[in-house]
Formats: structure tokens, sequence, C-alpha cells
């Protein structure tokens, strides 16, 4: 809590400095503001447990962003949310059970030296979705630029040790942190290293590698996990436009993934336009208890596997609807497929229909999950769009199985 209270400090001080002082600033400084918003509804039905239950509710979201650039390449980006969450009758619309309507998500610093770039602060991580999830995180970064090719060292701070006054029976600290009078300093900190080289391999394929270690001094684990995924695009008849494919690899290390053994998963993918029609597949498998993480599909993921159900997704209208259930197996070993064909209607809207099967291993044995899912995205004008999505979940050991519904308006600007 005094983590968030402090990011939320820095931030709002950041903006109302921005607008007090930006006429003072116009020769020395450029301050430019953007966001998003939406609006939500949604039906869910069986999805509490997978039985006999049903829900509906109307959320919505306004997020603005501030970008202030000095003319010696020094920045600050800012962005908070207003009346993020599910409404609840009146200015009552908070954030996830937080006191407030405002939230910061996004806070961070920079300054490019020559080559070099150096970055500190609250941000969102930009690794592959297949190995992470889109959470925001409190980091520093030093980035390497030359051409094509991109370097990151990174730190990133998943928890700071505090001895709260519940000592290790303060169920906010989940009783990991004995009280011990400061003696440990029990933090947990990401350290890693990625790689991004773009355009060099064939024209327009990149290479996206990273490498993690987790020190994880609450629980006494040290573990690490690597992740390259691979995509570009290759030249066929003039039938199409080509075929963009994607390929990515993954591992964790039994410490990372806090388990008995490593995990690993992977994939293959393709993607093509014919004149109206795209379609789009991968196919995949995980082993040793990997599985992938919630944003996976439900985040877009490039235009792959765009799932309707699977996932723990919420950023994207393609994950509104999810129920929870992830790719890969936590016990086992699992295999996936998933087809998704789109028509293109006219320049306003497309239409998709997407089905995956995964086979996966689960408590009483290997299981059977079908998902069935539909997507329609219209263009109402620039800078808003309005998707529908309609989603079915076959489940082996569900007592039901989930149906959902969502409508979500999206605005840009």
């Amino acid at each position: 809590m005094r983590m968030k209270k402090t990011r939320q400090s820095v931030v709002a001080t950041l903006f109302m400095a921005a607008m007090a002082l930006s006429p003072a600033m116009s020769e020395a400084a450029s301050v430019v503001f953007d966001g998003d918003a939406r609006l939500r509804t949604q039906v869910r039905d069986k999805y509490r447990g997978f039985k006999e239950t049903e829900e509906s509710y109307w959320s919505s979201r306004l997020r603005l962003q501030l970008t202030i650039n000095t003319p010696g390449g020094a920045y600050a980006v800012g962005r908070f949310r207003l009346a993020d969450g599910v409404w609840d009758g009146g200015g009552k619309t908070l954030n996830y059970g937080e006191r407030s309507n405002l939230y910061v998500d996004v806070g961070y610093v920079g300054a490019a030296l020559g080559k070099i770039t150096l970055e500190a602060g609250t941000g969102y991580n930009t690794m592959n979705e297949f190995f992470r999830g889109d959470d925001p995180y409190d980091f520093i970064r030093v980035m390497y630029r030359e051409d094509a090719l991109t370097v990151v060292a990174f730190m990133e701070k998943i928890d700071e040790f505090d001895e709260w006054p519940g000592g290790d029976n303060d169920p906010s600290r989940s009783g990991l942190i004995v009280d011990d009078g400061y003696a440990s300093d029990d933090d947990i900190n990401h350290y890693g290293l990625n790689l991004v080289e773009k355009g060099k391999f064939a024209g327009d394929w990149t290479l996206n590698g990273v490498a993690f270690f987790l020190h994880d001094r609450q629980r006494g684990r040290n573990g690490f996990g690597l992740d390259a995924q691979l995509r570009g695009r290759i030249g066929l008849p003039e039938w199409t436009d080509g075929v963009a494919l994607i390929a990515e690899v993954a591992m964790k290390n039994a410490d990372y993934q806090d388990s008995d053994e490593a995990g690993f998963g992977g994939y293959v993918g393709f993607q093509s336009d014919f004149g109206l029609w795209r379609l789009a597949a991968i196919v995949g498998a995980t082993g040793g208890g990997f599985t992938a993480s919630g944003d996976f599909g439900g985040n877009g993921s490039h235009g792959y596997a765009p799932f309707v159900m699977i996932g723990e997704a919420n950023a994207e209208r393609l994950g509104m609807i999810n129920c929870g259930v992830v790719l890969g197996s936590a016990t086992g070993d699992s295999t996936f497929i998933n087809l998704a064909p789109s028509l293109r209607l006219s320049d306003k809207l497309m239409l998709t229909v997407e089905t995956t099967y995964l086979r996966a291993d689960m408590e009483r044995g290997p299981g059977d999950i079908v998902e069935l899912g539909a997507i329609a995205e219209y263009k109402l004008i620039d800078g808003a769009t309005m998707t529908a999505l309609l989603g079915y979940l076959d489940l082996a050991e569900a007592e039901k199985n989930p149906l959902g519904f969502g409508l979500a308006l999206d605005l840009r600007f």
C-alpha cells in the first residue's frame, strides 16, 4: 500500500506541475496528452465454479496519459485511470475495491544519452505474452540501440519487504514475512536481459529473446526462465498477400515456476489474407507444468489465437469474457490447436469465428477442452470501435459448461 501511494503521489505531482508550468515550459519542453476509454457490458452463465450461476454487469474506464519531452532528450511519462471498474451506482464505480476513482499505473522518467537510454519508474513490461502477463512493475532499464538491434538490461521490483505491524500474522503479507527486527531484507526482484533484432533476418523478420532471473528472498528460491520468439512474413503466389509466420519457445526452471520440475512450452502459427478472407492458426504443446500467461490470446498476441473464453486477460476487448482457464497444464503436459478464419465484409466490419482444442493433463488424467467463439468488430468512426463477443467452453471435468457474451465500445484519442 505504501508503494502504491508513493506512485500515485509522484505521478499526481508530475501531472499538476505539467499543467501549471506548461506555458512557461513551452520553449523548453513539449507536453503531449493522449489516452483511451471503454464501455463494456457482459453476461456470464455458469462461470463461478462451472455450476448453475448467472451474472451480468456493466463496466467503464477512462485513461489519460501525458508525455513530457525536453530538447536535450529527457522525458517523463505518466498515466492515470478514472472510474476503472464495475458499475455499482452513482459515483462509486471505483477501481476494483480501491478507495479512489484515480489510479496510477504508469509513471516513469528517462534520458537518452546517445545510443544508451536510461528509464526508471512504474510501467508495463514489453515481454512476449506467452511467457509473462501484461502487468505493471517498478523497474530500472538500461537500453542500447544500434540500427535494428535493441538490448535491454532490467531490474523489476516484484515485492518490497516491509515489516508491517502484523508481522507474519498480517494477512496482507500471506504469512511469508517473519518479524525478525529488520534483520532481513526479504524482497522479490526480477533481473533480465532482453534482445530484439528487427529487419535483419530475411528483410522483415523479428527476433525477440529474453532471459530472466528471479531472486525471491521471501520463499528462499532463485529461479530462471528463457523465452524466444521469431516472427516475420514470406511471399506466396499472387492470390495471397503473403503469409505471416510466428514461432515461440519458452522454459521455466523448477524454482521459477515453484514446482518439482522444469516447465516448457512452444507453438508455431501462421496468418494470411485471401481477398476478403483471413485465416490464422496456431498449434503448440507444453510440458512439465508450464502454463502460458493468462494474457496470451486474449490480449491480441499479434493477431494469432484470438481466444474468447480461454485466458485471464482483462486489458483488451478480446479478453473481456474469458473464464480463467489458461492454456497449458499446471500438473503435466498439454497440446493445443486454434483455428480462426475471418471475413472482412466492408472497410468497417470484420467477422471472425474461432475454435480451440486443448488436451491437457488434469487431476484425474487427460481431459479435453473445446472453445467456440465468435467476434464481430465494427469501426463506428475514426477512433471508435464496437466489438461483440460470443463464446462457449466445453470442459471435460466441469459440472456445467460456461457461456459468455460481451459488447465493448473502445475509444482512442
